[in-house]
């Protein structure tokens, strides 16, 4: 494989050098995670247009440093069904040690017109790809479903069936217009002939159900899905048996609506999750968020006692960061006080904040934070100047069970993202903030994470404030990544 490897790449925050990823579709072989999926040119028309994404390839060994690869899939010769485009779809080893690509083909007709198809390709390597000259193997069965949504393929052995399932985004003929969003189910002994069925999952409650996965973990079946709604949020829901009934999570989301079409890989020890950070329009905070950015900094799955999923980041990112800078605490409203590795904040009537140090472009900020009552908010500001006046923070509130990134300026100050979190007043709460460049990643107590883009960087200060009460700020540290 050497001898294919592209330059590497070593970062959280993976991009092409001439393009945009968007939807990645990850596969773990032979001790490398591979990351498949669909790349769109930097070219603004190619932005701003209709779409022709093709697919990309990089592969790591840690989940740092990415090599590119060979193009997987281009996009196909005018009349071919994948000319449109080559969107999301799954890998998958077939029994005869023939990988499998199962992936959205779309043709354009007529005036913003799409028909999607699944498509397939075959490789002995994981490099060199082959499309099917049979493509596409999977029209849509227009007895059931739509014609214009029928895409991102998964596909997985069932071993109690023994058959092939694949899972197709799709819609119904009828129902609620905009609720229409299912599952289709179509299975297969071979991965050659497939059968289409009435739908796996049919909730009524989304338009579409976007980039599907689902996975065994001990004696639970997980499904997980992006909504193609307003929220453009990933969800996740539990079940005993592929049969159902799906439950829904107290929370059912990893992230805010700028971390999306997440999926999952596992090395046979441990599960992560990966999604994109979308870019703005014109780079600004005001900007329209585009499809396509960078690879966010993977989520490791956690699951607890109930069967109910989380995610943290993972040591080996946090590992990167190992220059520590000063962190001499310049207090500049409300009232603190400093003890061993313990800081308290305390303003009943207002704004309490402090300045922690000048940081770099990226960094990682940790921090533990305990809550003495409800109704109190803190957290933490990066890119700031000593007023406050630019910036963004990073709000947590137990009485509302939320955190929230927002810029510290306009009015109203402009919500970025935000997700729920489970807070407990008297319960330390372990936060991570990652800083590159214009990314900001929160991750909050092994529970959930929160990603978006911050344009606004010619600040460096990074803070902490408390609002309406008192909180302990423990474990404090600032680090830079390492040479």
């Amino acid at each position: 494989m050497n001898n294919v490897l592209g330059a590497v790449a070593m970062g959280l925050h993976y991009c092409p050098k001439d393009a945009v990823l968007g939807d990645p579709v990850p596969f773990f072989w032979k001790d490398q995670y591979h990351i498949f999926g669909p790349w769109l040119p930097k070219d603004p028309l190619e932005r701003r247009g209709v779409p022709h994404y093709y697919w990309g390839h990089i592969v790591s060994t840690n989940l740092l440093h990415w090599h590119e690869l060979p193009v997987a899939l281009p996009v196909g010769s005018s009349g071919e069904p994948d000319s449109g485009a080559c969107g999301t779809g799954s890998v998958v080893r077939g029994e005869d040690s023939v990988f499998h690509i199962f992936y959205l083909g779309r043709i354009y007709y007529g005036k913003n017109k799409r028909f999607e198809t699944v498509c397939h390709a075959t490789s002995k390597d994981l490099i060199q790809w082959k499309k099917d000259p049979r493509n596409p193997v999977l029209p849509p069965d227009t007895r059931l479903y739509e014609t214009e949504d029928w895409r991102d393929p998964f596909v997985f052995w069932n071993e109690q069936e023994q058959h092939y399932w694949m899972l197709i985004a799709a819609r119904k003929r009828k129902g609620p217009t905009d609720r229409r969003g299912c599952l289709a189910l179509a299975t297969s002994a071979d991965l050659e002939k497939w059968e289409i069925h009435p739908p796996f999952w049919d909730p009524d409650l989304y338009y579409v159900l976007e980039c599907p996965d689902v996975f065994q973990w001990g004696e639970k079946w997980y499904l997980i899905f992006s909504e193609f709604c307003a929220g453009r949020l990933t969800h996740y829901c539990v079940a005993d048996s592929l049969k159902g009934p799906w439950k829904f999570a107290p929370i059912e989301t990893f992230d805010g609506s700028h971390f999306y079409a997440a999926k999952t890989a596992s090395n046979g020890k441990r599960r992560f999750l990966f999604g994109w950070i979308p870019t703005r329009e014109g780079e600004t905070d005001g900007g329209e968020w585009q499809w396509g950015g960078h690879l966010a900094a993977p989520r490791e799955l956690v699951r607890d006692s109930r069967g109910f999923l989380s995610v943290k980041s993972s040591p080996e990112f946090l590992d990167v960061y190992t220059e520590y800078l000063r962190t001499n605490l310049d207090f500049k409203l409300g009232d603190w006080s400093c003890e061993t590795n313990k800081i308290k904040a305390k303003r009943v009537d207002g704004l309490a904040y402090a300045i922690i140090a000048e940081a770099p472009g990226g960094f990682l900020l940790e921090a533990k934070i305990t809550f003495t009552d409800r109704v109190c908010q803190a957290g933490f500001f990066v890119h700031a100047d000593a007023d406050l006046v630019k910036g963004y923070e990073i709000r947590l509130g137990v009485e509302r069970g939320q955190v929230t990134i927002r810029k510290l300026a306009g009015k109203p100050r402009q919500i970025i993202a935000e997700t729920p979190v489970n807070l407990s007043p008297g319960e330390p709460i372990s936060c991570q903030v990652i800083v590159s460049q214009n990314i900001l990643e929160v991750f909050i107590d092994n529970q959930v994470s929160l990603a978006c883009r911050v344009y606004d960087c010619s600040s460096r200060l990074a803070g902490l404030f408390v609002e309406k009460g008192e909180v302990y700020f423990e474990s404090l540290n600032v680090r830079s990544p390492g040479d």
